[in-house]
């Protein structure tokens, strides 16, 4: 998709969908997803129970062969859904070098790579990612120094939960244990830390026990996110050797990447033990071990525990507030949507919409996740698809800056649209992280269907019936701006309006720039045929609206604070979900400033009778192309009337009633626009026999 902003008048057009774009994304983090602890809990050896794993089936992924120094093996079935960063999986890949993940086999010895999204393996679970080897019996009898390895067992447990008194499933749980692995292997016991020595070589006696479980959700939560816990066992032999190298290992969890080529969010489990559990820690550090066990103390697990967020796989059902997930209300009733989609989810697609700061870490300042399966992914009824936001310029050199100095950030689209509302959106292990985000438009959706004018949703905009609000020609394009007049001192009202006709679903949205202040936004009474709210804080306003609304007719009322310049200027201003650039107002004047003016009249007479004539005046202030054409009610052009160059001035046309093969039309409501120096104005007109 084609991704155009207008900056300062300046018109730039660039397809942002190649990888290797510099880009800031936000989506959710995977500490958003779990909280962290530390539980006493003793270490129970899996001997004798599940399944090991055969060295065999430890491969190489480029040659595969058998590695027992970087191999993995998988995939291997986990034994009930597991879900893990907002993707629902049943099989995982165990690597002999301490870690498991859900996004296939990949070779690395390397532990910084559970802080790298570049290195792989992303969506991993690593209770001690180092670089280890798999000494199974009848190979690597002994160390270069006639020591005896320590044989190794990796082994799966699938364990079952049982049930509880009253009959309902108590939870499963997925164990991989690594027993006596050899770890960290290859070092100079004197320096062990120095990658560099000579002396380094393998080391019989370096060995640890450790497990990762995965533990199922509990049966009456709607999310399959479950816990995860890392279990340490003994290090070193039966004697007692020192020989052990315990230092060099990461510990955690790691997400996917959130777009392409970009970044990964983890949760450091040293890091944050070691800081006295400091959250900006466990976030960012990339520390490595330098103790065992690394939970701090024998007979203590890490315990990452799922918050349980709900989600349900229904996308774009106009259920913006999650009424549906209700567990107390009967499953034919959430299976309504009558029933679940209110007004409620205008109001919140519409906060969200306004609150939404892009400067920060956060999407919103109100609860609303854009993740699938969350807020945003049900209130998405346009089906417009996955998104990411960029601040990188057209040319990838660095950051987009407005004329005030302030970062301009880009929505990078992703499109997935289908006319089936319930076809599955496209699983895959990557990019999970792009947003699904509910906008004023959805909002203007929404309130269409609770006006009885959609029978159901979700829409698509390009196969709405016209009644709704399709984007056709000769309706309005753009929002009309401009100041009404003075309230008091610097503080102006701006009525809204669009500038043309309007039959269904319409939304507006802008950005006040540094030093314009949005104080109030006023609405008329709902009526029959207009239906307009929205919601506004003093740097962002979202409004969505659907009925049938004349040009000029108010759409809304801003009272605004102007800059110190006494200029009123909005950034970022959106028409249904259009880019439209920035808009500069100026008190002295009740024209956008920098824009043609173009004037379009009431055709005479109106109504008028077929065979008869009618006249259509209009003024351009601007020489260049003037084009003016009649459309239908389904947007088809039945005439052009101008398409010519003129000099700026007042004109007057006619049309005779007839279309562009000389007949005469139907009976019915038409649509008459004109274009000039890159404006439109449409008006209606009424045809009689």
């Amino acid at each position: 998709m084609k991704l155009s902003r207008t900056i300062f008048g300046v018109a730039a057009g660039v397809a942002l969908l190649a990888a290797g774009a510099a880009q800031t994304a936000w989506a959710q983090h995977i500490a958003d997803q779990f909280t962290i602890s530390t539980q006493n809990v003793l270490y129970q050896p899996q001997a004798g129970k599940g399944i090991i794993i055969p060295r065999n089936a430890f491969l190489d992924v480029y040659s595969n062969v058998v590695n027992p120094d970087d191999g993995v093996a998988g995939p291997i079935p986990i034994g009930f859904p597991f879900e893990f960063d907002n993707q629902l999986f049943t099989d995982v890949y165990i690597s002999v070098n301490g870690w498991l993940n859900f996004e296939g086999r990949f070779i690395t010895s390397d532990p910084y790579t559970l802080f790298s999204a570049n290195n792989g393996p992303n969506l991993t679970v690593a209770p001690y990612f180092g670089d280890h080897y798999l000494r199974t019996p009848g190979y690597d009898l002994t160390d270069p120094l006639g020591r005896t390895y320590t044989p190794s067992y990796i082994r799966y447990i699938q364990e079952d939960g049982g049930f509880d008194a009253q009959g309902n499933p108590l939870q499963d749980r997925f164990i991989v244990e690594w027993e006596n692995l050899n770890i960290n292997y290859y070092f100079d016991p004197v320096y062990p830390d120095d990658p560099f020595s000579p002396n380094r070589q393998p080391q019989a006696p370096s060995i640890a026990s450790f497990q990762a479980h995965l533990v199922e959700a509990p049966f009456n939560e709607p999310s399959r996110s479950g816990d995860v816990e890392f279990h340490y066992g003994p290090a070193g032999t039966s004697s007692g050797t020192s020989i052990v190298k315990i230092s060099g290992a990461s510990v955690g969890l790691e997400s996917a990447p959130y777009v392409p080529n970009g970044a990964t969010s983890w949760m450091n489990a040293v890091a944050w033990l070691e800081s006295g559990f400091d959250n900006d820690s466990l976030r960012k550090s990339t520390r490595l071990t330098a103790n065992w066990p690394p939970s701090g103390l024998p007979g203590r697990i890490f315990l990452f525990s799922s918050r349980h967020v709900r989600r349900i796989g229904s996308w774009g059902d106009g259920d913006a507030n999650l009424t549906q997930l209700d567990v107390l209300l009967p499953g034919s009733i959430r299976g309504d949507q009558r029933r679940f989609v209110t007004f409620a989810d205008v109001i919140r697609i519409l906060r969200h919409s306004a609150t939404r700061n892009l400067a920060s870490t956060q999407t919103s300042t109100v609860d609303f996740d854009s993740v699938f399966g969350r807020h945003g992914f049900h209130g998405d009824v346009n089906h417009n698809g996955r998104f990411y936001y960029s601040s990188s310029k057209y040319n990838n050199s660095g950051d987009s800056l407005d004329g005030f100095g302030q970062i301009v950030y880009y929505k990078v689209l992703f499109p997935t649209k289908d006319v089936n509302p319930a076809l599955p959106f496209p699983q895959d292990n990557t990019f999970n992280g792009f947003l699904f985000d509910a906008d004023e438009f959805d909002a203007s959706l929404i309130m269409t269907y609770l006006a009885a004018k959609l029978p159901v949703l979700p829409w698509l905009p390009d196969t709405l019936p016209p009644f709704t609000g399709k984007a056709m020609p000769a309706v309005a394009n753009n929002v009309d701006l401009r100041i009404g007049g003075t309230v008091t001192g610097n503080t102006v009202e701006i009525p809204v309006r669009f500038n043309g006709v309007v039959n269904g679903a319409q939304s507006i949205a802008f950005d006040a720039a540094p030093g314009t202040k949005i104080v109030d936004i006023r609405f008329n009474d709902r009526t029959d045929s207009k239906w307009v709210t929205g919601y506004a804080t003093e740097n962002r306003a979202a409004i969505a609206a659907t009925g049938h609304f004349e040009q000029g007719d108010v759409v809304a009322t801003l009272v605004v604070e102007a800059n110190p310049q006494g200029d009123v200027v909005f950034r970022n201003v959106r028409f249904s979900e259009k880019d439209k650039g920035l808009y500069r107002l100026s008190p002295n004047s009740t024209v956008e400033t920098g824009a043609a003016t173009l004037g379009l009249a009431q055709n005479t007479p109106n109504p008028f009778t077929a065979n008869a004539k009618t006249s259509i005046s209009y003024a351009t202030h601007v020489d260049g192309s003037v084009t003016l054409r009649v459309f239908d009610v389904l947007g088809r052009e039945v005439r052009t009337l101008i398409n010519s160059d003129v000099k700026a001035g007042t004109y007057t046309t006619e049309w005779d009633g007839l279309n562009a093969e000389g007949k005469q039309v139907e009976s019915g409501i038409y649509y008459y626009q004109i274009q000039a120096g890159g404006k439109s104005v449409t008006r209606s007109m009424q045809v009689q026999k």
